[in-house]
């Protein structure tokens, strides 16, 4: 009798220690994976570790990005409308007008507008492909900015919105400074409603002369690629 309870003891302890080794191994992630053996496939949707890649290392260093090359995330709209008393104008994926910079470049394509210029006028930024409505897509690239941002470009012109404007489809940033303007949905200047003694001339010239001259001993600005 006594021996017929102790061999029920031990196998009823060695049931228990079973289960609660499971239960562990069930709560701890990893548990039981051996070093070296081969890991199962991410889930759809999910990077697996090994597919991670250094983006400092190697690839485009000249601050240009092409379709092949543009990293995947957030995404831009460019969408093509035409507006009372403005016109045609293009504008973001929540309605507000885009506006292109007399002091920035188009060719090649450069934003000079950085730090606090870039709290009043936020640049348009997208790290793949902007989604286009009524917008010629062989007019459509990005560039790089000095904060290592990619900023889209319309016509080699890079986009912004302005942050006084109050609303969707509002355009109060229409020639502030003489050198802020409405972008149509090719790039150019928008040269409706201009404020008084605002041409829509650059100091380069005339709207289309492209991008300034650098300032003397200046090397010329890295630009931009259309998709």
């Amino acid at each position: 009798m006594i021996r017929r309870n102790r061999r029920a003891i031990a196998t009823v302890c060695g049931l228990a220690a079973a289960l609660a080794l499971a239960a562990c191994s069930a709560q701890a992630p990893g548990a039981g994976a051996q070093a070296g053996a081969p890991q199962p496939a991410a889930a759809e949707g999910q990077v697996a570790p090994n597919d991670l890649v250094d983006p400092n290392a190697g690839g485009n260093t000249t601050g240009e990005t092409t379709a092949d090359s543009a990293p995947t995330g957030a995404s831009a709209s460019l969408v093509a409308k035409d507006v009372p008393k403005m016109g045609k104008v293009v504008q973001n994926g929540e309605g507000f007008t885009l506006y292109r910079f007399d002091k920035d470049g188009s060719k090649p394509a450069k934003s000079n507008c950085n730090d606090a210029c870039a709290v009043t006028w936020p640049p348009l930024l997208s790290e793949e492909i902007p989604k286009l409505t009524g917008v010629d897509p062989a007019l459509v690239g990005t560039v790089i900015r000095a904060d290592g941002k990619q900023q889209v470009t319309l016509g080699g012109w890079p986009l912004y919105t302005y942050q006084k404007d109050a609303g969707p489809g509002k355009w109060a940033g229409q020639g502030v400074g003489g050198t802020w303007f409405v972008s149509d949905p090719t790039g150019k200047k928008n040269l409706e409603c201009l404020p008084p003694g605002v041409t829509g001339e650059t100091k380069a010239g005339t709207e289309e002369s492209g991008v300034e001259a650098p300032a003397a001993g200046e090397a010329p600005a890295a630009g931009g690629t259309t998709y």
